[in-house]
């Protein structure tokens, strides 16, 4: 196993930190919790501070104990590709990567959403971002994806529609074609804020770096 690998494995058991998680509806509504496990470290060539979503509160714990491994797993895998990437650049010059994530918690009575975002530095002008969201429905225990909110093609131009009509409230921020968006994003890249939809793109997909990652908010109401 590589220096790195091992690193990381005792990372998480020896900086291990605990905080409660954010976002942007009331925690005390959701029926389950989400608390952060933190693993920090600065290696000589590269710096990483990463916030792990923990799930608390399900009452099924199999299936609990299977999504935060899931989470933990991805966050790690990040990390370490990150590291690696790091180790081998650094016999060609001297420069620090960074690796960050930290997560957003977010839902309504029957879903659990928790949204991570993923930053890597690499050199150049600046990093790059992108989002990886789970989406629980509470009662059965299925990830949902888009499709599950969107099970016909009337639907899913309603939300296109929806987003192209924010799009076109400020075209400046985005890219001219994406006036005429016919694709939604992957079926994973989106979030339930209460009674919202939220879906998001990557960077660079329908508008330039400096909008950020494109995120647009839908009633779900409107989707019935």
């Amino acid at each position: 196993m590589p220096n790195w690998t091992r690193l990381l494995a005792s990372l998480t058991i020896i900086l291990a930190a605990f905080g409660t998680a954010q976002g942007h509806f009331a925690e005390e509504c959701l029926p389950v919790q989400v608390v952060s496990k933190a693993v920090r470290e600065e290696l000589e060539f590269i710096t990483m501070d990463l916030s792990i979503p923990v799930i608390e509160g399900m009452a099924d714990s199999a299936l609990q104990e299977r999504l935060n491994r899931q989470l933990e797993d991805r966050i790690m895998a990040f990390a370490a590709e990150l590291a690696s990437e790091a180790q081998l650049a650094a016999k060609e010059v001297e420069r620090q990567y960074q690796a960050y994530t930290h997560f957003e918690v977010f839902g309504n009575q029957s879903t659990l959403s928790v949204a991570v975002t993923f930053y890597q530095y690499t050199g150049g002008a600046h990093g790059l971002s992108f989002i990886e969201s789970i989406n629980l429905d509470l009662a059965s225990g299925r990830l949902l994806t888009l499709a599950d909110l969107l099970p016909d093609e009337n639907r899913r131009e309603m939300l296109l529609k929806a987003i192209r009509e924010q799009i076109a409230a400020a075209p400046e921020n985005y890219f001219p074609d994406s006036l005429n968006l016919t694709t939604l994003p992957d079926e994973e890249d989106f979030y339930i804020e209460g009674d919202q939809l939220v879906v998001y793109y990557g960077l660079y997909e329908i508008a330039p770096y400096a909008t950020g990652i494109p995120a647009f908010k839908i009633p779900l109401s409107l989707l019935d």
